[in-house]
C-alpha cells in the first residue's frame, strides 16, 4: 500500500509541475527546448533514465538528438552537453549563470554535503573555501614545493609495499594517496593517524557515491518526505541518512580537532588547516569553512587520483608496448641510480606526462562530471534553456569522441605529443576536472601525484598479465558505474625490473 500511495504522489506532483512548466513555456516565445526523447505526460522521461552507466546511453542518444539535448523529469528540465564547444560556451563563457549546483535533498541538505566544495551552492561561502585551497596549494605545480618531499616519501613507501605485497595493489595505492592527502590537509605524519582518518575518508566516499546514484532516494523527488515521522512505514532511508550524516561529521571533525591540538601544543606540521587558521583566524565561520574545505580536499583528492593510478596499472597490463616506451624514456633521463622526482624530471619526461594525460582520457573518473544548475533563462544555438535547468556534461562522450581523439578505445599517449605535421590532440584535463568556475581546485595536485606515482613505478616495476595454465590472461578494461567511476577490479603481475631496481626501492625507504 505505501508504494501505491507514493506512486500516486509522484504522479500528482508531476501533474502540478508539468502544468506550471506549460504555463511558463508560453513566455519564452517560439524557441524550443533542445531535442530529446519524447516523454510521457506528467512524468516526462522518468522511465527513460538509464539505471547505470548513463554516459553510454546518453552518448548513443546524442547521435540522434545532437550534442545539446534535453530531458524532462517531473517537469525538471535536464540539459546534456556532449561537445567541448557547448560545455565551454555555456559553463565557462557564461559561468555567471551556470556555476551553481542543483539542490540534492538527501545528499546536500539532510546528510550535509551542501557544506562541501563539490556540492556547495555557488555563494560567498563556497568562494571563500576555494580561495583557502588556492592559498595553500596554489594554482601551479611550483606552489606544491613545500609538499614535494612528502609526496615523494609516500610514493617510495608505495613502491616498498607493492614490492612486498604485489597482490594488494589497490590497498597499496589507497595507502599512498591517504598518506599524501592527509598530510597536505591536516599535517598527519604517523601511519597510525593516517589509518584512522583513512577509515573516515572511505566511509565518506562510499556514502557520497551512494547518495548521488540516480533515483536512489525518493526524497530527492519529493522533499516533503523528510517531514514524515520515522515510525511511518517506508522511512528506513531516514536511519540511513542519520548514519551517513554521522559519518560525515566524524570524518570532518576528528582530523580537524586533532590538527588543532597539534597547533596548540606547538607540534603542528605545515598543512591546509594550519594555513587556513593562521590566515583567516578562529572565528566560527572561518573554522567551519576550513574544516569542510579540508574534508573536501581529502575525500575528492584521494579517490580521484587513486582511480587514475589504478587505471595506470590496468593500461600497462594491456598495452606492453606503451610500458616499454615509457620505461625507455625514464631510463634514458633518470638512469638507474635514483628514482624520478617532479622537480628534476617533469620537464624531461614528455612521454610519461603524455601517458598521464591518456589515463585521464581513457577511463575518466567523473564520466558525467558533477552537474551544474542554471540561475537564469538563456538562449543558445536557437534553443531555450530555462532557469533551473540541471546541466550535465557527458565528459566520457567527449573523451571518447573519434572526431576529437582518434582510436579512442586504444591507449595512445603519443596523441598528446607534437611532431612534424602533427598537432597534438586536446588536453583531457580540460574535460576531466570539471568546467567553468567549478573546475576542481586541486587538479594540479592530482596531476603531480599521478606523474610521481607513474614515473617511479615505471622506473622499478614490470607490470604484466597474470599467467594461468601457461597462458597470459589479460584483464578486461571496464569501469564501475556511478558518479565516480573506477576500473573494475583486475589481476596483474608486478615484479621488480631487476635486482638493482629492488635495491633502489629499499634504499629510498631507508633514507
Amino acid at each position: 500500500m505505501p508504494s501505491i500511495l507514493l506512486l500516486v504522489d509522484i504522479i500528482a506532483v508531476g501533474c502540478v509541475v508539468y502544468s506550471i512548466r506549460r504555463l511558463l513555456s508560453k513566455k519564452r516565445g517560439d524557441l524550443p527546448l533542445p531535442p530529446g526523447p519524447k516523454g510521457l505526460p506528467f512524468v516526462g522521461n522518468l522511465l527513460d533514465l538509464p539505471p547505470e552507466r548513463e554516459w553510454e546511453t546518453y552518448a548513443q542518444w546524442s547521435q540522434t538528438y545532437g550534442d545539446i539535448m534535453s530531458l524532462q523529469v517531473l517537469g525538471q528540465p535536464i540539459i546534456i552537453l556532449s561537445s567541448p564547444k557547448a560545455a565551454n560556451d555555456l559553463l565557462d563563457k557564461r559561468s555567471a549563470i551556470y556555476s551553481d549546483r542543483p539542490r540534492l535533498e538527501m545528499a546536500g541538505e539532510i546528510v550535509g554535503y551542501a557544506n562541501s566544495i563539490v556540492l556547495g551552492y555557488y555563494d560567498e561561502t563556497l568562494r571563500a573555501k576555494r580561495r583557502m585551497l588556492n592559498q595553500c596549494i596554489g594554482s601551479t605545480r611550483l606552489a606544491l614545493k613545500q609538499h614535494m618531499p612528502l609526496m615523494e616519501r609516500s610514493a617510495h613507501e608505495f613502491l616498498l609495499f607493492t614490492l612486498r605485497q604485489p597482490d594488494c595493489l589497490r590497498d597499496n595505492l589507497r595507502r599512498m594517496m591517504s598518506s599524501t592527502i592527509l598530510s597536505i590537509a591536516y599535517g598527519c605524519k604517523s601511519q597510525k593517524e593516517n589509518d584512522r582518518f583513512l577509515a573516515h575518508i572511505d566511509r565518506i566516499i562510499d556514502d557520497f557515491v551512494a547518495l548521488c546514484a540516480p533515483g536512489a532516494f525518493l526524497v530527492d523527488v519529493m522533499p516533503w518526505l523528510k517531514h514524515v515521522p520515522s515510525w511511518f512505514p517506508g522511512t528506513g532511508w531516514q536511519r540511513k541518512a542519520a548514519e551517513m550524516h554521522k559519518n560525515l561529521i566524524n570524518g570532518t571533525e576528528e582530523p580537524y580537532q586533532w590538527t588543532k591540538l597539534q597547533i596548540a601544543s606547538g607540534n603542528a606540521h605545515p598543512s591546509f588547516i594550519l594555513n587556513g587558521l593562521e590566515s583567516g583566524g578562529h572565528s566560527a565561520l572561518n573554522e567551519e569553512n576550513v574544516k569542510f574545505a579540508a574534508m573536501s580536499l581529502t575525500a575528492a583528492g584521494s579517490d580521484t587520483t587513486l582511480s587514475a593510478l589504478y587505471s595506470f596499472f590496468l593500461a600497462m597490463t594491456l598495452f606492453p608496448e606503451v610500458q616499454k616506451k615509457a620505461q625507455a624514456e625514464v631510463d634514458m633521463v633518470v638512469g638507474n641510480e635514483r628514482l624520478p622526482t617532479v622537480n628534476e624530471d617533469w620537464d624531461h619526461l614528455p612521454y610519461v606526462r603524455a601517458l598521464c594525460k591518456e589515463l585521464l582520457r581513457w577511463i575518466p573518473v567523473a564520466p558525467m562530471a558533477i552537474p551544474h544548475l542554471s540561475t537564469a533563462d538563456d538562449v543558445y544555438e536557437g534553443f531555450f534553456l530555462p532557469k533551473g535547468s540541471i546541466m550535465f556534461v557527458n565528459s566520457w562522450k567527449i573523451l571518447h569522441n573519434s572526431k576529437i581523439y582518434h582510436d579512442p578505445e586504444e591507449f595512445i599517449p603519443d596523441r598528446f605529443l607534437a611532431s612534424p605535421g602533427y598537432e597534438p590532440e586536446p588536453d583531457p584535463a580540460a574535460f576531466a576536472f570539471g568546467y567553468g568556475r567549478r573546475t576542481c581546485p586541486g587538479s594540479h595536485v592530482a596531476e603531480t601525484i599521478l606523474f610521481l606515482g607513474v614515473a617511479t613505478s615505471l622506473a622499478v616495476f614490470n607490470i604484466m598479465p597474470q599467467v594461468k595454465n601457461g597462458k597470459p590472461v589479460p584483464p578486461v578494461a571496464r569501469s564501475t558505474p556511478g558518479v565516480m567511476s573506477h576500473p573494475m577490479p583486475f589481476e596483474c603481475t608486478i615484479k621488480p625490473r631487476s635486482a638493482q631496481a629492488e635495491g633502489l626501492i629499499l634504499r629510498a625507504n631507508e633514507e
